[in-house]
């Protein structure tokens, strides 16, 4: 008994002595990050039961990954690239593309091996490079060799070339003449003259030497305008309409920014669409063929060929109709941007950085309630479409005020005027004068309204009324960014639930429409099961697709009705909002 406890005692110590503990960083890119559970089950296959492994996903697009791999050791990186990247610290793995089955299980694989690699056979680097086999269509073959544009890119293509904003800048330095134009009636006019006169020689004789029959002067005039109500208020008036203009010219911008951002992600939905209905193509292809062979060797009647080649033609009908809308799309944004060569898009997903806050999905900030009472009571007043209406209103309090005042608030303003008569001639130019040929003059003049035939009254009437009407348009807009808001923060939370629940979806269609296309190929299952479980796994890939661009739209849109669109294409604004989020998350 004695010795069966030692015996025991022993395997213990041994079994406890080789189950070991790992910690591993892994880098994946916004498609990859999606198979993070994948790669850990595979992983768990490779390695010894009692075996445990701490892993740190991280998410990273292609420029931050070889960023990270120069600084980083003993981590494994897998994102999407056209070339191998090497690395002398690191396991790095590049794709061209995921689209089918085999592809995503190479990449699983791959990634589960070099993790295996890394931490039991201590092979600190590998640099791996997986090529689908997976031949699209002669367009996407050209695409490779199209210049790529991110949405950075095609801001500044926006800012350089679109037409609606280069009127903008024309409207902003009208509005900025306008309003110096009001200004300049308040500084002095001085005005340089001369004159020849010349009156009939007999009016001069008789004028005792007053006037002579030729006379030749000179002199300057200074008039300035000392007060005037008016022109006072018109100078606000100016300004205010000066700032409106601005604001008006930034929600302008801040539309065609929204507008060309929301087109470049229906894009990229479109595309994903494409490669998924290609994707179902190739299944129909495949199937096809194999129905061809086993026609061939009789274990199967024609029906099933009949079938597949409909399916084919369906999906080319559905495909031709996709590519015609993406050629839209294109065209739509290539109008925004005046661009006339064809073009390729950056991909952009759910952990790109430009769609995260502070290291971190945005969603996890968008549902504090904080941040959202934050932009529901103070950001959406910094929307410039309301800061433009705002400035009409003060501008029209403005013109309000001065037309009540004007009844009866008086105009004063001075003129001086210095002339020197330089030469008389003709008749009774030798007469004396009874004054020298320097004459001054100075002019203090008051103006005081008393009636302009009910003019005044009709002007504040009108003032009155566009007032209110301004004030009511103002609520409108107000109203109508709030309903927006709300609309997409319902939106977002329910394309984030969906990203989750089609990753699970297109997990569990993928493993049955394995199973059932083996038992279809083996004879065990009939045509309808392979095309419901086919159907299946591509209705959840592009469920899954759909989410994530639509999830990037939701956050999009948020962005716009609270006027931080800018935060998308401006890293400075964008630090600007996150430091003011955490500020406002780590408030008491």
């Amino acid at each position: 008994m004695r010795v069966f406890r030692f015996i025991v005692f022993i395997f213990f110590i041994v079994d406890f002595s080789i189950a070991s503990e790992y910690e591993i960083d892994i880098y994946l890119d916004n498609e990859v990050s999606f198979y993070s559970q994948a790669i850990k089950k595979e992983t768990k296959t490779l390695l010894d039961l009692d075996d445990n492994i701490t892993y740190k996903f991280n998410s990273c697009e292609k420029q931050d990954c070889a960023n990270l791999i120069k600084i980083n050791k003993d981590s494994i990186f897998v994102f999407k690239s056209q070339n191998s990247f090497k690395s002398t610290k690191n396991h790095v793995i590049n794709y061209d593309k995921i689209i089918t089955l085999y592809d995503e299980n190479r990449v699983i694989r791959t990634t589960s091996i070099s993790i295996l690699e890394l931490l039991k056979e201590n092979i600190k680097k590998k640099s791996i490079y997986l090529k689908s086999d997976y031949i699209n269509n002669d367009e996407e073959k050209i695409d490779k060799n199209l210049k790529k544009y991110s949405l950075l890119d095609i801001y500044n293509l926006i800012d350089k070339n679109n037409l609606t904003l280069k009127q903008n800048i024309n409207e902003l330095t009208f509005s900025k003449l306008n309003k110096d134009e009001a200004v300049s009636l308040y500084k002095p006019k001085v005005e340089l003259f001369a004159d020849v006169i010349q009156i009939d020689a007999d009016r001069a004789k008789y004028s005792s030497g007053l006037y002579s029959e030729g006379t030749v002067d000179y002199g300057l005039k200074v008039t300035q305008l000392i007060y005037s109500n008016q022109v006072i208020k018109n100078i606000e008036i100016k300004k205010y309409l000066d700032k409106s203009v601005k604001n008006r010219v930034k929600n302008e911008k801040n539309e065609v920014i929204y507008k060309s951002i929301l087109t470049y992600l229906n894009i990229l939905k479109l595309k994903k669409y494409n490669d998924i209905i290609n994707v179902k193509k190739d299944f129909i292809t495949k199937n096809l063929q194999l129905s061809n062979q086993r026609v061939q060797i009789g274990v199967q009647n024609r029906s099933d060929i009949y079938r597949w080649k409909n399916e084919l033609a369906s999906v080319n009908i559905e495909l031709a109709n996709s590519l015609k809308q993406l050629e839209n799309l294109k065209l739509n944004l290539s109008n925004m941007i005046l661009l006339d060569e064809k073009y390729d898009l950056e991909n952009y997903g759910l952990y790109s950085s430009i769609f995260k806050i502070n290291d971190n999905t945005a969603i996890k900030y968008i549902n504090n309630e904080k941040i959202q009472d934050y932009f529901f009571e103070n950001m959406i007043f910094k929307h410039p479409s309301l800061k433009y209406i705002d400035e009409l209103i003060n501008a029209k309090n403005e013109q309000y005020d001065m037309n009540k005042q004007s009844r009866y608030l008086p105009t004063v303003s001075l003129q001086a005027q210095g002339k020197k008569i330089e030469d008389r001639y003709g008749s009774a130019s030798n007469f004396p004068r009874p004054w020298d040929n320097n004459e001054l003059q100075v002019v203090l003049n008051l103006n005081l309204p008393l009636y302009e035939g009910g003019k005044k009254s009709l002007d504040i009437q009108r003032s009155e009324v566009e007032l209110l009407n301004l004030k009511l348009k103002y609520n409108e807009v107000k109203n109508l960014i709030k309903t927006n808001l709300l609309q997409n923060y319902d939106s977002i939370k329910k394309s984030y639930s969906k990203i989750k629940y089609s990753q699970e979806s297109q997990s569990f269609s993928k493993k049955n429409y394995a199973l059932v296309l083996d038992r279809y190929k083996k004879g065990k299952e009939n045509i309808i099961s392979v095309l419901d479980a086919q159907n299946s796994y591509i209705v959840s890939r592009l469920n899954k697709n759909i989410s994530i661009i639509d999830y990037l739209a939701d956050l999009t849109s948020i962005y716009y009705f609270t006027g931080n669109i800018d935060v998308l294409i401006d890293k400075n604004k964008k630090i600007e909002l996150e430091k003011e989020i955490l500020r406002i998350v780590n408030e008491n």
